[in-house]
């Protein structure tokens, strides 16, 4: 500053009186200049004492830490012998679960071994068992992905021997699920009932009135099943050799071609009822 002033007052040419008086000025409003910004920035005094700023890695440790004797709080001072002060991020990654958020979520409702959180604090292991999905066969929501652990099982099967459909596509169908002892099907409901497209009849489970479909010219011999739902033929009825001209007889199969009538031995055989069953079962 004493050189700024003094090359101003060889230049200037200013006596040594009025230079006295310039120095003297310019240390008053520089001093109250510097006052001014001291006064704005604030008060040198602390607002309180000194405390933790952010979270150390031991303190995340110990918050993961949830075995008894977990210490809360930690100093600064020396214990005494030298030793490790901080656990490193390896000690941190292996104490931490591998665990699913879930809060509120009773262990019932988590599948069985699975680590998971009710809160912010609270850890917890699921305990139910896992329960199959089960979606039609051409589904294609769970493409890609498993249930249960176990890779592109959408479902389950029907257990009927042979059969490729699931119990998800008897639902999507229309039927229900039966269990017959040997397998599993799907049982329909209905009138006049054949197994919808792209079903097969499981054996002849079926629920076939007796004689209610076809019959002579007369009315007599309709074929028909056994009735009640069960795994057994139909019987179909139908014209053998020619026996008489005569009319109607229950013992024959009788006809009339506009001129006469006849008789014919009766044929039985047995039958699937698809297309006349009111229950039928199809895998």
């Amino acid at each position: 500053m004493q050189k700024i002033f003094q090359k101003a007052k060889n230049t200037l040419k200013i006596s040594s009186r009025n230079y006295k008086v310039l120095v003297a000025l310019s240390s008053v409003v520089v001093t109250a200049a510097v006052g001014y910004f001291i006064t704005q920035a604030g008060t040198f005094t602390p607002p309180g004492a000194p405390a933790d700023t952010w979270h150390t890695l031991d303190d995340i440790y110990h918050r993961l830490d949830k075995t008894a004797g977990a210490p809360t709080s930690y100093e600064i001072d020396s214990p005494g012998a030298p030793g490790a002060t901080m656990h490193t991020t390896e000690d941190i990654y292996t104490i931490t679960p591998n665990f699913r958020t879930a809060p509120g979520t009773a262990e019932t409702n988590v599948k069985a071994g699975e680590n998971y959180y009710k809160d912010s604090s609270t850890f917890s292991v699921g305990t139910a068992n896992c329960v199959q999905v089960d979606l039609p066969t051409n589904s294609t929501i769970l493409t890609g992905t498993t249930i249960c652990g176990v890779p592109g099982t959408f479902g389950t099967l029907l257990t009927w021997p042979g059969s490729t459909k699931r119990k998800a596509d008897c639902g999507e169908a229309g039927g229900i699920v039966y269990d017959t002892g040997s397998g599993t099907i799907c049982r329909f409901y209905g009138t006049n009932l054949s197994c919808p497209s792209g079903w097969t009849q499981a054996g002849n489970w079926a629920n076939c009135p007796p004689n209610s479909w076809g019959g002579d010219w007369c009315g007599n011999n309709k074929s028909g099943g056994p009735g009640g739902w069960q795994n057994a033929s139909a019987t179909c009825k139908s014209g053998g050799s020619w026996v008489v001209n005569a009319s109607c007889n229950a013992s024959s199969w009788g006809t009339w071609d506009g001129y006469m009538w006849s008789r014919y031995t009766i044929v039985s055989t047995a039958c699937s009822c698809a297309g006349h069953a009111i229950e039928i079962g199809c895998r």
